[in-house]
């Protein structure tokens, strides 16, 4: 089988990082792609969502109502009405 990776950066990061795992490119590839497809997994994506809501929640429980009118006044001085850069 063959693939041919017509993208320069995507050949350059390949090979920067069999160098630097000390791996072949095709071994490298392969480990990063595993590795993708882990992350990827809709398993690991509902834990990332359940870890970000956490978070998330953190924050809007230490947030007093001065500090979310601060957060919305600079909001306001970097976005115009129609949600473009000021």
């Amino acid at each position: 089988m063959s693939l041919t990776i017509k993208n320069p950066e995507t050949v350059a990061l390949i090979r920067d990082l069999a160098q630097k795992t000390g791996l072949t490119q095709t071994a490298a590839i392969t480990q990063a792609v595993r590795q993708a497809l882990v992350v990827a997994k809709p398993d690991n994506l509902d834990v990332r969502r359940g870890r970000v809501e956490s978070i998330l929640r953190q924050v809007w429980a230490d947030m007093t109502p001065s500090r979310v009118a601060e957060i919305q006044q600079s909001m306001d001085a970097l976005y115009n009405d129609a949600g473009l850069p000021a």
